[in-house]
């Protein structure tokens, strides 16, 4: 007899319209109002800094969903639109699904510009993509352009939504950044 309200965000905008709605829904629509409007100054100060960025110039990220079995997302998956929003391009956004397993073949092919993966250890993280035989031939692996992010950011289409396109923006386009990470 309980109502249940499901969010599944596919894109930036579907994320910011989340919060009006979970605002209207618990009496806090000005609040959400507010919210959205603080996400959205951050997202249009990243635009303003790397959206300019021609689409064939955009660096290439993979999303690691998965090691073993390798993994990774497409197209539906709202961190698409957060690599567009950091300047550059998901590896596999012609992909037509959320997440789903690749071929490791295929990544070595596409070899991304940048690595993506969620965790807490840094370099333990890192190592493991190293050690891995889908991975240790990228040249972002090799380059060590690796970028490690908190999981309660990256997999979550939430309020700091802004913040994870920040430091994804940040690995891809250092020298346009000059305040402190």
């Amino acid at each position: 007899g309980l109502k249940v309200f499901w969010i599944y965000p596919h894109t930036l905008n579907e994320i910011l319209d989340s919060f009006e709605r979970v605002g209207e829904i618990t009496g806090k629509a000005k609040e959400a109002k507010t919210l959205r409007e603080s996400v959205e100054r951050e997202v249009n100060a990243i635009r303003k800094t790397v959206g300019s960025v021609p689409d064939e110039k955009r660096p290439t990220v993979f999303r690691v969903m998965g090691i073993d079995p390798l993994a990774t997302i497409g197209m539906k998956n709202f961190q698409s639109d957060v690599f567009y929003l950091a300047g550059g391009r998901n590896a596999f956004a012609d992909v037509e699904k959320d997440y789903f397993k690749v071929d490791a073949q295929e990544l070595l092919k596409r070899n991304p510009d940048l690595v993506v993966v969620c965790g807490d250890n840094e370099d333990e993280s890192k190592q493991k993509l190293k050690d891995s035989p889908a991975f240790k031939n990228l040249t972002a692996v090799k380059k060590d352009s690796v970028l490690v992010i908190p999981c309660d950011l990256i997999c979550r289409p939430g309020p700091r939504v802004a913040e994870t396109a920040k430091r994804i923006a940040r690995a891809l386009f250092r020298e346009k950044f000059t305040d402190k990470p």
